[in-house]
């Protein structure tokens, strides 16, 4: 598959080569000078002295129809793939861009989850430390060192490295 910069090469490179072409080909005029008595000469500068121009003489080389239809195809076709290569990324461009944003609001809950899960366990530990200074029942103690325990465990499952 081409890319359009390609693309874009080859279409200035066409471009290019007919201007050149154009610009050539009107360079060239050639002129039919007619003398009095009727000579007629050819002059691609000022006719000679004792004639006159009568016309402009077409130097453009015949156009030879299928060719130049076959080459306005070909041009057709290159239009349609530069249009359908840049719809392509375009399309690919947005799809980037939605991934982009889906795995960044993914990053974002998954921070979010994590710093939860440390608060959470960080409460944990204040109650349980809190429980330490105070006169706390053996039933209390051993539900805040679970809770502890449980805050602890669910911590590599919400903050994966």
């Amino acid at each position: 598959m081409k890319s359009l910069t390609e693309f874009s090469r080859a279409g200035f490179a066409l471009v290019a080569v007919l201007f050149v072409a154009t610009a050539f080909a009107q360079q060239i005029q050639v002129s039919r000078c007619e003398s009095k008595d009727g000579t007629v000469t050819y002059s691609n500068r000022e006719c000679p002295s004792g004639t006159s121009p009568v016309r402009k003489v077409n130097t453009a080389p015949a156009v030879n129809v299928p060719d130049e239809k076959a080459a306005k195809d070909r041009a057709k076709k290159d239009v349609a793939e530069v249009k359908r290569i840049e719809k392509e990324q375009k399309q690919q461009e947005t799809q980037d861009k939605r991934a982009a944003e889906k795995s960044n609001k993914a990053e974002v809950r998954v921070a979010d989850r994590c710093e939860r899960a440390r608060r959470e366990l960080a409460r944990a530990i204040e109650k349980r430390n809190a429980l330490d200074t105070k006169a706390a029942t053996v039933e209390q103690m051993q539900k805040a060192v679970q809770e502890v325990s449980r805050r602890d465990a669910e911590l590599p499952n919400a903050c994966p490295k």
